[in-house]
């Protein structure tokens, strides 16, 4: 493989990459979007992530090739891409393409009071939700119990939004009256 980070911990900032697609800009320079796992601020060896595989832009040199493999093209114009050529690795910040670009990180500034007849498309279920599974009334939501539960992987009484950063807070006023002691309700990071 030309981008790999078995040689990198799992305290390395990406890692788990792989999947990507070579492009070059119209100036001749050349970039990779590959995906990878960020790994948890604060948590050496951190192997999972909630915010599962994310999209990373590398800058791609190119070399000579390491070895003959002729199938490659003629003899003398055979090139190697090397992503990162600085560090090797995917970093947490790198330079952007184009000269006075930013980057700005992607916040949950998210606030529903439930007010409109449909629910925002922010929200997400687990599957799609079954019939039932809630009602909306003004500034309400009701969330119905199911037998189901979320580590069984299967369509349940879940609503939940995507989680775009490692540390961030969030609050959540909620009701719950339930007749069965075995019903419960409340916050869950999956």
């Amino acid at each position: 493989p030309i981008l790999t980070s078995r040689n990198l911990s799992y305290d390395n900032w990406v890692h788990s990459t792989g999947h990507a697609d070579l492009f070059q800009l119209p100036d001749g320079r050349s970039y990779m979007v590959c995906l990878g796992i960020r790994a948890e601020e604060g948590e050496p060896g951190m192997r999972r992530s909630n915010m599962g595989r994310e999209t990373y832009l590398l800058p791609v040199t190119w070399e000579r090739e390491p070895m003959e493999w002729h199938s490659l093209g003629p003899e003398g114009k055979r090139l190697w891409p090397v992503c990162a050529p600085e560090t090797g690795r995917v970093e947490r910040w790198q330079p952007l393409p184009f000269p006075g670009a930013t980057q700005s990180l992607t916040c949950n500034l998210f606030h529903d009071t439930f007010e409109k007849e449909m629910l925002d498309p922010e929200w997400l279920f687990r599957r799609a939700p079954k019939d039932g599974t809630y009602t909306l009334a003004p500034k309400n939501l009701q969330l119905n119990a199911s037998p189901e539960v979320l580590a069984e992987r299967v369509a349940c009484s879940f609503m939940g939004i995507r989680q775009r950063q490692s540390e961030f807070d969030f609050s959540v006023q909620m009701n719950f009256k339930s007749q069965n002691s075995s019903v419960e309700a409340g916050v869950a990071i999956v």
